[in-house]
């Protein structure tokens, strides 16, 4: 995947069939993308790096931070995000419940997951 793509052109560049539908409430694949893409700039990481199956720390905290977004925010499911971000729906969860144990004790995070309501 190529750096200065968007989210919806990364998830195209892996085919037709490996673009997950969103729920209803959701008009298009790329209204989710959209958003997503404003999860990038506002991290300065490239979606190709989000979507990417890089292990370096960095990466994953903003992956399981993104899917934490994904999930309470957007209100998609375990398995759609996984879907999107080529995981398996455990991985998702696992992720999700770090993010949250981490807002438990760190106030900061907290406020800061707050603040990107308002951006995203």
């Amino acid at each position: 995947m190529d750096n200065g793509m968007t989210f919806y052109q990364c998830l195209q560049s892996r085919g037709a069939d490996e673009i997950p539908s969103v729920p209803s409430g959701f008009n298009t694949t790329e209204k989710l993308a959209n958003t997503l893409d404003q999860f990038c700039v506002l991290y300065n990481v490239t979606p190709a790096l989000l979507l990417s199956n890089s292990r370096q720390h960095h990466f994953c905290e903003l992956r399981q931070l993104c899917w934490f977004l994904c999930y309470t925010r957007l209100r998609l499911t375990h398995v759609l995000i996984g879907r999107i971000f080529n995981r398996h729906h455990s991985t998702v969860i696992h992720g999700i419940d770090r993010v949250q144990k981490l807002m438990d004790t760190e106030p900061v995070l907290k406020d800061h997951i707050n603040s990107i309501d308002l951006w995203v």
